[in-house]
């Protein structure tokens, strides 16, 4: 089994049942009551939220840690309970109403099934004003910096990768991590060092799961160009031809 620890927070949802994506990307589970009991879950319990990696990936756990976070709320009127996890990029960033989703009991407590998240890396921008701006917007400009034969593109909002020919766009964040791994490809690249470099040094409680969002996106678009992110267990991650 593979399962990394995630950052939760109290909320609540008014959805019944599944999983749901706010409008600031935050991810709340709804149980149903039945299983709750048979759990043995109590809303003023703490909690751990584990994210499946590798084999476990597509999965969630919920379990019972007095070392953990209360997030679970009882709703009477809809009969489920409510756990929000706050932002968590490798479950899915778009913005969703609640999407039913299987769940079962596990040892200590509940797995819950992720659903499929086919939408855009990132959230949408606020709408802007309507109002006509007083000059032109200047061009868009690339700048494209080259490891061997991959060319990583970066500029405003036209982030890409090239690969002999073939090009595919990326989010400004995997452009960073790809930069990172492109350099001593096809070496692995540790991750300490890639969590400190993404972040300049500043990186989240959450980095780790966000390093694993980004490689799992990776592994997904990179082939249809010939390349792949590759998890090396117990060093980082590596950039290298996809054979």
């Amino acid at each position: 089994m593979a399962f990394e620890r995630i950052t939760i927070a109290v909320g609540k949802t008014k959805q019944p049942a599944g999983l749901s994506i706010s409008a600031r990307g935050n991810t709340v589970v709804a149980v149903s009551a039945e299983l709750i009991k048979e759990a043995g879950f109590k809303a003023n319990a703490s909690f751990a939220v584990l994210l499946g990696t590798e084999d476990d990936a597509g999965k969630l756990r919920i379990m019972h840690d007095k070392d953990g976070v209360p997030c679970a709320r009882e709703f009477k009127r809809t009969g489920a309970f409510f756990f929000k996890l706050g932002t968590v990029p490798a479950i899915g960033t778009l913005q969703r109403k609640q999407q039913r989703t299987a769940a079962r009991l596990v040892d200590g407590g509940i797995e819950v099934d992720i659903p499929p998240d086919d939408g855009p890396k990132l959230l949408a921008a606020p709408a802007k004003s309507s109002q006509a701006p007083t000059k032109p917007a200047a061009p868009k400009t690339s700048a494209g910096e080259t490891f061997g034969n991959v060319v990583i593109n970066a500029g405003d909002d036209e982030e890409s990768i090239t690969f002999k020919g073939k090009t595919v766009a990326i989010s400004a964040r995997e452009a960073k991590f790809l930069k990172i791994l492109a350099k001593p490809r096809p070496n692995a690249v540790g991750l300490p060092f890639i969590i400190d470099k993404l972040w300049d040094g500043r990186a989240p409680s959450s980095a780790q799961v966000m390093v694993i969002a980004l490689a799992t996106d990776l592994k997904k678009s990179l082939p249809s160009i010939g390349l792949t992110v590759n998890h090396v267990k117990g060093v980082g991650y590596q950039l290298k031809d996809n054979v």
